[in-house]
């Protein structure tokens, strides 16, 4: 029951989108997706199943917990390094200094205020949100999450070609979406 078919594990998939939820909250983890960690935690559990030594369900769902816990803390981690270090991708002017932001944005210049960061963010947000949703998710998993194509592949149940194709296309349109039409100038 517990080691089962990939089926039974979808069954857990709203219980740990629950225990996100709290840890998210109880912790005031901002910008984390407790649904993309819940995926991201039974993916894990799935893999090292075989370590799970235990026979009762209880024990299992603590046991799931713990990996749900280990993930948000390396996602925590994750936000905080991307937080303190730039992309570094040098832009037309040669300068590498642009932030993550920045550099998906397309901006050469590196915001100089707490303002215009937020407006950048603001606009990446709002860009993400106009996206189909198939091209948000890949990005999200690819980098927000860090996630390698081959685990986005398996997440998103396409081949890992596919996946490659729908990041490229999920950029492109999110780029379109970012660049300030010729009719508003």
């Amino acid at each position: 029951m517990i080691h089962g078919d990939e089926e039974s594990w979808d069954r857990y998939l709203p219980y740990m989108q629950i225990e996100a939820q709290q840890l998210v909250r109880r912790n005031a983890i901002p910008g984390l997706d407790p649904s993309s960690l819940a995926q991201a935690a039974i993916v894990e559990a799935w893999k090292c199943k075989r370590s799970f030594r235990g026979n009762d369900e209880k024990v299992f769902l603590a046991w799931m917990r713990g990996i749900l816990s280990n993930v948000t803390r390396s996602a925590v981690r994750e936000q905080y390094r991307r937080s303190e270090v730039s992309m570094e991708q040098p832009n037309s002017s040669g300068d590498s200094t642009n932030t993550k932001d920045a550099w998906i944005i397309g901006n050469s210049a590196n915001p100089h205020s707490e303002l215009e960061r937020r407006e950048s963010q603001e606009k990446l947000r709002d860009a993400m949100l106009q996206l189909p949703p198939d091209y948000s998710r890949v990005l999200q998993l690819r980098h927000i999450d860090d996630q390698p194509f081959a685990e986005i592949a398996l997440i998103m149940e396409r081949s890992e070609p596919a996946v490659r194709m729908l990041w490229v296309r999920a950029l492109r349109s999110l780029r379109q979406t970012l660049q300030p039409s010729t009719k508003d100038l």
